[in-house]
């Protein structure tokens, strides 16, 4: 198997600003030469030196692009996704402090002067909030000070030391086999959490055209109560676009969503409505082994070979079926198989910026950590709660029954994997350091923070837990329902509304007239066909019986679907019998 080199080639250099002397007429070294004019004239030195330095930032553009485009950096003029340059480690959010370099690489600044004025915080003036600073050096990252970097944006995800605004969504970016799913049932199961993950879309809800909180699994007749989800697949492609579609962020609805795309999932997003990033991780060559442990065995999964039940693990370590440094291109947005010192550095600022991390050898402080930053606390029943809790992450979900071959260091197939996940092995380096780092984040908070105020809906007669997805018609905070149907609603007595009865916020469908308002000579009946409801006689009746001009899907037959101009067509027909087209 060919390894890739991971030396940086001259236009990586190009594009870190690196001189490095090993390259033959590396630019940046004769950048750094002391130029040597004929004439020892000042203004004439002055002008060669500022050609110079032109001519070397033209080409540092140009390079920059081409290197990017050729590693496969996703760029916002192929993915939609701003690329901008990385933050600078002596920003404001991260000044180093100059006066004493022993301290941590933490610094404290206030949130109030991040806060948005539009959004009420949930953390008071006073909060303040911690943000990293540099990458360690003995990382091999390249000089922090390079202004030529560049960083993916993904301006739809909060930054890590950003203020927790009322409005933000917690997003767990699941992992395989790295610890996730004692994460998501510990949300789900023990906290009671409404989740948006792959189960929404059990049951016969992958169809569902509007987003509700729904009730799957559970078996009654053995005390087991349904879990809630919201009724969208958020971990697949189709399902994030619906989710997109449909406004699942602007809704509400749910507590905690899951991915796994972080980049598709990221548009689901916006500045008012912010994903707040958390997952736990694992080393890369123990999670390599364990996915291959289960693939061995999970006849269930639609991936499942097997071919590759018959492989030892060395053998799947030399297939292509074994992940390549996934990681590092995951977290990167990487579209090849290929990846470079550019891609770690572009995904070692995005875990740093983005991600609140966790570790699967800690996962128990990793679920207090989270608790903590979002501030849960349990509501239904903590006793019965926290003993859900205990029980998962003492036995853990959805874990490798089956052992399975393991590798030991020094061992071929140690060595196979290591190759293959070299800049992976790096990048959990730096992960394992930020989570030592953003220890300082909950110094403030105790342990079981989950239980300090909790309370119990279900210790009362009868119990008093709210209904998941019905708010009170008096806290519709979006102006989409006519104020008087609101008023209306409230004389009649109703309390609450089903908050999928809503359109979603932000879309008022002001280009519909309201039912009771006057019907004006301009006005278009718009009919909504719903499949299998009888629409079709009634169109048939405004078309064949009405002799109505219809715009529908049928304009488009007969060579009409180029047309460039608007025009009345004639479509169908039998002139033979009599039957005139309409």
């Amino acid at each position: 198997m060919e390894k890739d080199n991971f030396a940086a080639t001259e236009a990586e250099d190009l594009l870190h600003g690196i001189c490095d002397p090993k390259i033959k007429d590396n630019k940046f070294c004769r950048l750094n030469e002391t130029p040597k004019p004929s004439v020892p004239r000042p203004t004439l030195l002055v002008i060669l030196s500022l050609s110079i330095i032109l001519s070397v930032t033209i080409a540092l553009i140009d390079v920059g692009d081409r290197t990017r485009q050729k590693l496969g950096l996703r760029h916002h003029k192929i993915a939609g996704r701003k690329l901008v340059p990385l933050v600078s480690f002596n920003d404001p959010k991260t000044v180093i402090n100059k006066e004493n370099q022993e301290q941590p690489n933490f610094q404290v600044y206030n949130a109030a002067t991040q806060t948005n004025g539009a959004i009420a915080s949930k953390y008071p003036q006073s909060q303040q909030l911690l943000a990293p600073t540099t990458l360690s050096a003995s990382l091999g990252i390249a000089d922090e000070g390079a202004k030529s970097k560049q960083s993916i944006e993904l301006s739809g995800y909060a930054d890590l030391w950003d203020p927790l605004l009322e409005y933000d969504i917690p997003v767990f970016w699941h992992i395989a086999k790295a610890g996730g799913s004692t994460i998501k049932d510990i949300m789900g199961s023990c906290h009671r959490f409404i989740m948006a993950t792959e189960a929404g879309s059990f049951e016969g809800h992958a169809n569902d055209t509007i987003l509700a909180v729904v009730n799957i699994g559970g078996n009654p007749a053995n005390g087991i109560e349904p879990s809630k989800f919201v009724n969208v697949d958020t971990l697949h492609l189709p399902g994030i676009e619906k989710a997109k579609r449909l406004g699942l962020a602007q809704s509400g609805l749910a507590d905690v969503i899951v991915i796994r795309h972080l980049f598709e999932a990221e548009e689901m997003f916006n500045s008012q409505h912010r994903g707040r990033l958390f997952a736990i991780f694992r080393h890369p060559i123990d999670r390599a082994i364990s996915m291959y442990n289960y693939l061995k065995h999970a006849n269930w999964e639609p991936t499942y070979s097997p071919k590759l039940a018959q492989m030892s693990l060395m053998e799947y370590a030399e297939s292509n079926r074994a992940e390549y440094n996934w990681l590092t291109r995951a977290l990167s947005g990487a579209k090849f198989r290929n990846v470079t010192e550019i891609h770690l550095q572009a995904a070692m600022d995005v875990v740093r910026r983005k991600f609140l991390v966790g570790l699967l050898t800690k996962k128990d402080e990793t679920m207090e950590r989270i608790e903590k930053f979002f501030e849960w606390k349990y509501k239904v029943n903590p006793k019965n709660q926290e003993i859900c809790r205990e029980n998962l992450l003492a036995k853990g979900a959805n874990a490798n029954t089956q052992k399975g071959e393991q590798a030991l260091p020094g061992t071929p197939a140690y060595d196979a994997l290591y190759s293959l996940n070299e800049l992976d092995i790096r990048l959990f380096k730096y992960i394992e350091t930020l989570f030592d780092e953003q220890a300082y984040l909950f110094q403030s908070k105790k342990d079981g923070y989950r239980l300090d105020g909790a309370t119990c809906c279900k210790c009362t007669d009868p119990p008093e837990c709210p209904s998941p997805n019905m708010i009170p018609v008096s806290q519709l905070q979006s102006a989409t329902l006519h104020k008087n149907s609101i008023d209306e609603l409230a004389v009649k007595g109703v309390q609450q509304i089903s908050v999928t009865s809503l359109p979603i916020h932000g879309e008022d469908l002001s280009r519909y007239v309201d039912s009771w308002d006057p019907l004006a000579d301009s006005d278009i009946p718009v009919f909504w066909h719903i499949p299998k409801a009888g629409g079709s006689l009634l169109k048939n009746i405004m078309g064949a019986c009405y002799r109505l001009v219809l715009a529908s899907a049928a304009g488009i037959k007969e060579g009409h679907a180029s047309d460039t101009e608007l025009g009345i067509v004639k479509i169908g027909g039998d002139p033979a019998n009599g039957i005139e087209p309409s």
